[in-house]
């Protein structure tokens, strides 16, 4: 069973050292574990359309008791600041996608774990912000916005280290508990607020800003 995991799981694509993603409006990479045991990546999508019928497979989306939530809080974060120029879709007409073959798995994950990247899909949509896509982004969010540690950290710290060679920032909760060594090239980042993680995400794409000037 392990093996035929795996083999959704392995992305040649990802392997390759000259593949180098581009930052994507409402998408954002996250890291997941199946039934404890075999961490992955994969890149967590979020849309909204008035037009329902484009919405009808569900396949492909994360279950409404994880999203409805952070979609709610988002809507509350937008008008605490006041940002009115944005039109704030109805819940109905808001779908995440994870990507094509992990969704085989996904009943067997933790998906709480993705609660800060569904915030950030979903706030990056609204706003047209671009997540740099050599961040990749683990930990849930509560009801206030505070974020929460994902469980096996290591474990997902090392498939970054394996597989994802063009992340060179780790997003995790504020208090997760890392003991696995890492190399100058990677850093952990933790937030304690998804306000935090809008600021480090806001921060990197200026640095890129200025890398291309």
């Amino acid at each position: 069973m392990e093996d035929s995991i795996l083999d959704i799981l392995l992305d040649d694509k990802l392997a390759n050292p000259i593949y180098k993603p581009m930052p994507k409006v409402g998408e954002v990479r996250t890291l997941l574990t199946y039934h404890s045991k075999i961490s992955f990546s994969t890149c967590l999508k979020c849309i909204f359309s008035e037009d329902t019928t484009v919405l009808q497979d569900t396949t492909a989306i994360l279950p409404e008791d994880i999203f409805s939530p952070v979609v709610i809080w988002i809507n509350q974060f937008v008008h605490s600041k006041h940002i009115n120029n944005l039109r704030i879709p109805t819940i109905t007409h808001i779908k995440y996608f994870l990507e094509e073959g992990v969704t085989q798995i996904a009943s067997g994950c933790n998906l709480q774990s993705a609660g800060l990247a569904a915030a950030l899909c979903y706030y990056a949509m609204l706003t047209k912000l671009s997540v740099p896509a050599n961040i990749v982004v683990t930990g849930g969010l509560d009801g206030q916005g505070r974020t929460i540690p994902s469980e096996f950290l290591d474990d997902k710290i090392e498939v970054v280290l394996r597989e994802l060679h063009f992340i060179d920032e780790i997003l995790v909760a504020r208090n997760s508990a890392v003991s696995i060594a890492l190399p100058n090239t990677l850093i952990i980042t933790e937030v304690g607020s998804f306000e935090q993680a809008i600021d480090v995400v806001r921060n990197r794409n200026i640095s890129e800003e200025r890398k291309g000037t």
